[in-house]
């Protein structure tokens, strides 16, 4: 039985760059302009974080703040936990040529800045949110990944948002939305939990501050959601501020983990659960020191950070796709973002010890690219291809542990 990856990712109108250095471990030829707008891509290395009003503009003018942030390496990202999967037969052969959507029923119409999740109480992916990648009309419908199509789900709409958190709570069999930008442009501090077939907004005495771009994973040792980071308005409508704060959610309070060793400061870091070794692994992102984008691997027990050495490492990045890989006991991770804003095409695996890379060729490379593992079928890929002058189509892809096979 074969276990994949899955993602989502959408583009719009294409932005160009020239790619960081190479690292020993990633040659030089990797692309230099991006495929698509990035709801959370960065175009200018070292730059500045987004101002509060370009954040706000880009929500109340539609293209959200992902939107806005595209010519900055700090934007948020809108990638979603990673979950778990097995599936039975699936396409193998990889396409000879780039792929084209065809008959692989998918999420109408293709968007970008979704929200995606694995759903234990359906058992499914659930797909949310985000915006119509033709028109940037915010989109308040649900989707599910059944292991072969997409099928439209009948829920209540979310809150509009981008660059909140979510998880699925596997303890209370919720999913849990955090913070975020609103569709006025203010960033949110509030809990939202996904019961049934409904959004309920959750009154709560404490909370995490307002933020946007923190990255939240669910440990399944400890049953509590770990969230970590993100950026906050900091004194006025030009400045912003990254954060290093840990909190904790148990089902009914939020509760801040002080602890004397963190990861620096950063937005769009990639984080999973790691079962095998009851650890949540982060790494990458971006921060205001050691030249920005990161490349440092951090693990958290559900008490203590700790840095972890690898004899190789991904090269520095943001908005990477981490994905525990259940049936291999391994951690997947692909489609960072470079300095320049462009896909990092390398697929890397961590085994707890150290990151080893598997391939460059035939991956996703959609900027924007969202991924979740899916217990009950497979881990699926689902992007939105398409610049200024294409109309924007969706794509699925899956991972069987060593090759991306892209869906027809």
């Amino acid at each position: 039985m074969f276990t994949f990856a899955m993602l989502f990712a959408s583009g719009c109108a294409a932005s160009g760059g020239s790619s960081s250095p190479a690292s020993p471990t990633d040659s030089p030829n990797e692309p230099t302009s991006a495929v698509g707008a990035n709801p959370g891509a960065s175009t200018t290395a070292g730059a500045a974080s987004p101002t509060v009003a370009a954040i706000a503009a880009a929500v109340t003018a539609i293209p959200t703040a992902e939107a806005a942030r595209e010519t900055t390496p700090t934007a948020a990202a809108t990638a979603i936990p990673t979950i778990q999967s097995t599936r039975g037969a699936v396409p193998t052969a990889l396409p000879d040529t780039t792929p084209t959507p065809g008959n692989v029923p998918q999420a109408d119409p293709p968007r970008r800045g979704a929200y995606i999740v694995y759903d234990g109480s359906r058992r499914q992916v659930l797909l949310f949110g985000g915006q119509a990648a033709s028109d940037f009309t915010n989109r308040e419908d649900s989707w599910t990944w059944d292991g072969d199509v997409w099928r439209k789900l009948e829920l209540g709409p979310p809150p509009v948002r981008s660059g909140a958190s979510v998880v699925y709570d596997a303890a209370r069999k919720q999913v849990v939305l955090f913070g975020g930008v609103d569709e006025n442009g203010e960033m949110r501090d509030d809990t939202w939990i996904l019961e049934g077939a409904a959004w309920k907004h959750l009154s709560l005495a404490v909370s995490p501050s307002p933020r946007t771009a923190a990255v939240m994973a669910y440990d399944s040792r400890t049953q509590e959601v770990v969230l970590f980071g993100g950026e906050i308005y900091a004194g006025g409508m030009s400045l912003t501020e990254k954060l290093n704060d840990t909190w904790i959610w148990d089902g009914v309070k939020w509760s801040q983990r002080r602890t004397d060793v963190a990861p620096i400061a950063r937005v769009d870091a990639g984080r999973v659960y790691d079962a095998a070794r009851g650890r949540t692994v982060l790494f990458g992102g971006y921060g205001e020191v050691r030249g920005g984008h990161q490349n440092d691997t951090w693990t958290w027990d559900g008490e203590t950070w700790t840095e972890q050495q690898s004899s190789e490492s991904p090269r520095p990045q943001q908005s990477p796709n981490l994905v525990y890989d259940g049936s291999r006991k391994q951690v997947v991770m692909f489609a960072g973002l470079n300095s320049s804003g462009n896909i990092v095409p390398a697929t890397w695996i961590w085994n707890g010890v150290e990151w080893t890379q598997l391939r460059r060729d035939n991956s996703p490379t959609e900027v924007g690219t969202v991924s979740a593992y899916d217990a009950t079928h497979s881990v699926v890929a689902y992007s939105t291809p398409g610049d200024k002058y294409a109309t924007p189509e969706s794509q699925t892809w899956l991972w069987d542990g060593k090759t991306w096979t892209f869906l027809k």
